[in-house]
Order: C-alpha cells, then structure tokens, then sequence
C-alpha cells in the first residue's frame, strides 16, 4: 500500500467526518474540510504526471500504485458533477428570477421595487445581481432603511451571489452552504456597522429583514450574525499557517511516493 493511497483515504476521511459535522468557524472548515482535502488529492495527482514527464513507460509504471488511478477517477467524478451542478444551479436561478418578474413590481435600473407592504431586501442573479426591495421597506425608518440598503449593495460589491454559486459546486452540504451564507453576511455587517449603529443592524436582523439565498434556511444564519455581534469575534490568522504547512507536507509526500 503507497503512501498515497494511504493519504487520500485520510483525506476522504477528514472530508466525510467535516462534511457531517461542520465547524462554526467557516474559514477554518473551508480550509480543512474542503480546500485541503481536494488540493491534497490532486496534488498526488499533478505530482505525478509531473514526476512522469513524457515517458510514458514510467507512467504506466506508476500505475501499480493505487493513489493515481484512484486520484484520476476522484477528479474525473468531480468535474462531471461541477458540469452538472453549473447548469442545474443557473437554471434554478433563472427560474426564480423569471417567477418574481412575473409578480407586480416598480422597474429602476436595476433595482426591482415589489408592491408589498411586508419588508423584503435580497439580491438575485450571478453574474449581474438584481436588488430586489419592497415597498414596506422603502417605508420604514430612515436608518433601517438605508442599512438594509447598503448591505445588499455591499454583498452585490462582493460579488457574493458568485461566490455563493461557485462554493455550491463543491460538493457542500446544507450547513456548509448557509454556513458560507452566514459568513458573508457577518462580513457585510461588519461594513454597514462603521456607518450605522449596531442596535440599527440588531433591529433588522430580529425583523428577519434579510431573505436567505438560494432557499436555504436563516435561523442559523441570524443566529450565527447575533452571536458575531455580540463577542465581535475575529477569525484566528494561524489557522491559514497550519493550513499551508499541511499543504507543504501533502506535496512533500506526494514527491516522496513518486520517487518511491
């Protein structure tokens, strides 16, 4: 048994076990449960071929070991399902956007104004996002209003719809996807807080002002910003140290099985 073989079922171990049991931290489950995981296969990978060169006997060579063929078929199976989620995703987005425009609505630019009174603020689309508001919360409070504003026109700035739709074709699971949605929403809280205050932000965040993307669920995920608020916590910068000396260490093992 290679050392390869032994490190990808690691790996696969370390993505099942995350996969069911995500952290609270998403930049640290995203490096470890999901980036390290699926770098670290194809590193065996890419190592290989890079080790075989144009000789093709000493490819065939590396094929007694099990972590080739196996790292082939994984990334294989991967891109086949990036392919199928890519078009599932954009028509299932195309569709809920079609649905809305079908509903009584104000046109600016844009902007799509929705005739109800109840308060709704949330962006829709991947490459350009639509602001979607209502008329209820056109008339709310002036501060209310121009944060829930500047918070979808902030997560429209960040291209966070795209990163959302990008993380979607990694195999995530329910809770690492409305994890990611919280952690970009706690990244936009945190810019709206340097204009308005933070009892403004806690207003709309009780009023579920804030409709989740992609239908996912948003108690967690106002849970989650009300927790952020309140221990104004920031991540942990060795997390990103650990994270590439593991890598280094994937790759190192990887030459080390090639010349093995």
């Amino acid at each position: 048994m290679s050392i390869g073989f032994v490190a990808i079922l690691i790996l696969l171990i370390l993505r099942l076990i995350l996969y069911f049991r995500p952290l609270k931290d998403f930049k640290s489950h995203f490096l470890f449960g999901i980036a390290l995981p699926y770098l670290g296969i194809l590193s065996f990978w890419s190592v290989h071929i890079i080790h075989a060169g144009a000789d093709i006997n000493r490819l065939v060579h590396m094929l007694k070991y099990l972590d080739f063929p196996i790292s082939s078929l994984l990334i294989f199976v991967f891109l086949a399902y990036v392919f199928y989620r890519y078009f599932k995703i954009l028509r299932e987005i195309w569709e809920i956007e079609r649905n809305l425009l079908s509903l009584p609505h104000r046109r600016f630019g844009r902007v799509r104004v929705l005739k109800t009174e109840k308060p709704i603020a949330f962006t829709l689309g991947i490459f350009r996002p639509r602001l979607f508001l209502s008329e209820g919360v056109l008339k709310l409070e002036r501060d209310l209003k121009n944060l829930i504003i500047s918070h979808e026109i902030s997560h429209i700035k960040s291209f966070d719809n795209l990163k959302v739709f990008l993380f979607s074709l990694l195999f995530p699971s329910r809770k690492e996807l409305s994890l990611l949605k919280a952690h970009l929403e706690i990244l936009n809280d945190r810019k709206v807080l340097r204009k308005y205050p933070k009892s403004t932000l806690i207003n709309a965040l009780i009023l579920s002002l804030y409709p989740p993307r992609l239908g996912l669920g948003i108690a967690d995920e106002i849970y989650l910003r009300l927790e952020n608020l309140e221990k104004n916590g920031k991540g942990n910068p060795l997390v990103f140290v650990l994270f590439v000396l593991f890598l280094l260490a994937l790759l190192y093992l990887s030459n080390l099985n090639c010349k093995g």
